[in-house]
């Protein structure tokens, strides 16, 4: 359910939950507790015990070094950051209200910024109510200031983005939808989805491309190695309504854009990746 702010958008009112890293690194089991904001009585209401409503989260960005500062993008209440996000109670400041859409799909660090000012966000409808609600398909926005200044990327302007990785001028995101319904496989999602990728210049669809491996059809999720930028996983939905998680290696600055089928995991409607930054041979993966 949806509830809103002065401006008409919806509040991040979720429970972002934190545990100890320290606590898994020495076999205990992880403890988690509420991060924040509090529940919100002052939103939709019907048929919700309490009258407690929330806005969501769907996307989440950690400083690489620095605990405290984190960034979240909300369904359609924009991106909000934290500079004492290890606080008992943190604070949260709104980023981009004066921005095209306040739809977030996906949030991440540029890991080629050594300072780690840049921060690139992709715009997508999640939200509960369906397609009608949010703000439009943007495309991304970026700062290199962290977080002072937002500019827009408008090339990809239209897709429903579930996943970005930026790494200077190369740029990799993945989209689950497309506001284009006239171009769509046969009983299936846009032909615009999937995974697409820049070098600064021009954006090239790899998804369905020749000599990728990427099939066709739309992705869900999109995340990176911390200890190799170059490396990311990616899930594809096909023609067949399954999911494969496969894997991108190449080098940012190379040509080389193939990916391979990551083995050991079920056929599946969709799933979310994400590699563990503890310890880097390990990957966890929430599927459906």
């Amino acid at each position: 359910m949806d509830s809103r702010t002065k401006h008409g958008w919806e509040l991040p009112c979720v429970l972002l939950l934190a545990c100890s890293a320290a606590t898994a690194l020495n076999g205990q089991p992880l403890q988690w507790t509420p991060q924040g904001a509090s529940p919100n009585r002052h939103g939709q209401v019907e048929n919700i015990d309490g009258e407690e409503v929330t806005g969501g989260i769907q996307a989440v960005a950690v400083h690489p070094t620095d605990p405290n500062t984190v960034y979240v993008g909300a369904v359609n209440g924009g991106i909000w950051k934290s500079v004492n996000a290890m606080s008992p109670t943190p604070k949260w400041r709104e980023m981009i209200d004066a921005e095209e859409s306040m739809s977030v799909g996906a949030i991440s660090f540029d890991p080629t910024d050594a300072a780690h000012q840049t921060v690139v966000a992709g715009i997508g409808k999640f939200s509960s109510l369906g397609e009608k609600a949010g703000g439009s398909r943007s495309g991304l926005l970026r700062t290199t200031d962290g977080g002072a200044n937002w500019k827009q990327i408008d090339a990809v302007k239209g897709l429903n983005i579930s996943g970005v990785a930026p790494r200077g001028a190369t740029i990799v995101v993945a989209a689950n939808d497309a506001d284009d319904p006239n171009l769509l496989f046969p009983n299936g999602p846009s032909k615009s989805t999937g995974v697409w990728r820049t070098d600064g210049t021009a954006w090239v669809q790899l998804s369905g491309a020749a000599n990728t491996g990427l099939p066709a059809g739309p992705s869900s999720s999109l995340a990176s190695d911390p200890a190799v930028p170059a490396r990311l996983y990616v899930n594809a939905w096909t023609a067949a309504s399954s999911d494969r998680t496969i894997l991108e290696q190449h080098g940012t600055r190379s040509a080389a854009r193939r990916w391979t089928l990551s083995l050991g995991l079920p056929t599946i409607s969709r799933s979310a990746w994400a590699p563990a930054a503890a310890c880097t041979s390990r990957s966890i993966a929430a599927v459906s």
